[in-house]
């Protein structure tokens, strides 16, 4: 799917793929390949066959089109099908001056493979095409832009951490980013592609955050390439679907399921990612799958399996825990890249963390399932814990300074069974500015504050 053919193996490695696919044949999945589904071989056709519960996981392989002028010039690509070409090992000659419309991740991979370029020649055999790659590839354009509506600041690729890193390995690789610009047609000679011209963009989305954008037809510009690639949006091709199948679509062409169960209109079959929910990333189309899982296990059951849950919880002893010097402190490393004279072609960015690297980066963890656990019953309020707290996220009060209702100080008086005629305190504590470090364990003379560890473990039982 588009784990091999969407993301460029710069990004993700073909053989840690190839391992994952074992992995599920080996459970025995028999795998059909070359078998896709067309209007001609579809859900009532699989049904014919003898499958009682079918999943739809398609994605979304086609591109978004730009209804404006010139958009059917000799020139013009679909980023998703440029990189389902790359990907699958033909070269796509693309010429020296290249522009991406976009701002999202597939704009930014179809950028930076175009700098790579692709196999000498085509291959019937694409994985002999993608072997000869690695040795033979060339540079691909010499100059790539993006152009994109959204301002660097509503980008949606720098939206996350990963799509900064992204970015920033971007513009090193020398991509020129053109910000704010809204093609207004495209324009060429003799049929063949000559360039774009733009208008301004004031914004992208509204005060409510939805896509609105507001053009400034004042600001104009006309940017020529040798080739234009869009990465405006994908869609799903659903031509397999037919009327009598009994699923319906939402109006943006996507499966209608039940969010739920991923359960569609139509009983016995499922739908997730992309397919369903429009354009995501990897791990919600993998969560998505282990969803349906368990609903179609219930459907053909006919029965709910019995969820088994296990929860414990174990204290620590205080001098046992301990954390590494300054790990509330150590700042993100990000991973290792090869040299920008050494991104040719497919080979992969990111060389990977050190063991040296990899360790000093799970010591950054705040160890959230450990939790400071305390005991009023213990608690001689010599204040100690408040005092070596590093974080100033324990404070002990009188219980007359507390700030709640009358009717919660009551409630808070009964529980505890509070004399209300004699002074008592009230110990709180911020858990999100909490760096579990253990030192109030550690300073508390009575055990009053200790270290606990929460296991949780929830399966499915047939």
């Amino acid at each position: 799917g588009m784990l091999r053919h969407g993301i460029p193996e710069y990004r993700l490695s073909r053989s840690l793929i190839d391992k994952e696919i074992e992995k599920i044949a080996f459970l025995g999945a028999e795998i059909k390949y070359s078998t896709p589904l067309t209007e001609q071989f579809g859900i009532n056709e699989l049904k014919a066959q003898g499958y009682e519960a079918i999943f739809i996981s398609v994605g979304t392989q086609k591109g978004r089109d730009l209804n404006i002028e010139g958009s059917n010039l000799d020139g013009m690509v679909k980023a998703i099908d440029y990189l389902l070409n790359i990907n699958n090992g033909y070269r796509v000659n693309l010429g020296k001056k290249v522009l991406v419309i976009g701002g999202g991740f597939v704009a930014f991979d179809a950028a930076r493979s175009a700098l790579r370029g692709g196999p000498e020649e085509s291959s019937p055999d694409i994985h002999e095409a993608v072997d000869a790659a690695r040795t033979a590839m060339r540079g691909g354009a010499s100059e790539v832009h993006v152009a994109s509506l959204e301002s660097f600041e509503e980008m949606p690729v720098l939206r996350t951490v990963q799509g900064h890193e992204e970015f920033e390995e971007a513009k090193r690789e020398g991509i020129i980013f053109h910000p704010q610009r809204g093609p207004k047609r495209f324009y060429g000679e003799g049929g063949k592609l000559k360039g774009v011209e733009f208008i301004g963009v004031k914004r992208t989305y509204d005060e409510n955050g939805r896509f609105n954008p507001v053009y400034d037809p004042e600001y104009s510009e006309q940017f020529e390439a040798d080739s234009i690639v869009l990465a405006i949006g994908q869609q799903a091709d659903l031509s397999f679907i037919k009327s009598t199948d009994g699923i319906e679509l939402t109006p943006a062409r996507f499966v209608k399921i039940n969010p739920e169960t991923l359960a569609t209109t139509a009983p016995g079959v499922y739908a997730g990612g992309d397919v369903a929910f429009g354009p995501r990333n990897i791990i919600d189309a993998v969560a998505n799958g282990k969803k349906a899982a368990l609903s179609i296990d219930e459907f053909l059951r006919g029965k709910k399996p019995e969820t088994y849950y296990n929860l414990s919880i174990e204290k620590i002893p205080t001098r046992r825990f301990t954390r590494p010097e300054d790990y509330e402190q150590l700042e993100r490393e990000t991973p290792p890249t090869i040299d920008l004279n050494r991104r040719t072609g497919i080979s992969e960015v990111e060389s990977g963390y050190t063991e040296e690297q990899a360790v000093r980066q799970a010591e950054r963890c705040l160890a959230c399932h450990v939790q400071t656990i305390y005991d009023a019953e213990r608690c001689v309020m010599c204040n100690r814990c408040v005092d070596v707290c590093p974080e100033y996220c324990l404070k002990l009060i009188p219980l007359a300074d507390l700030d709640v209702d009358e009717a919660t100080k009551s409630q808070l008086i009964e529980h505890y069974n509070i004399d209300p005629f004699e002074p008592a305190s009230a110990m709180l504590k911020d858990d999100e500015t909490c760096i579990r470090c253990g030192l109030c364990a550690l300073r508390c003379p009575t055990d009053a504050m200790t270290m606990e560890v929460l296991y949780y473990e929830q399966k499915e039982v047939a």
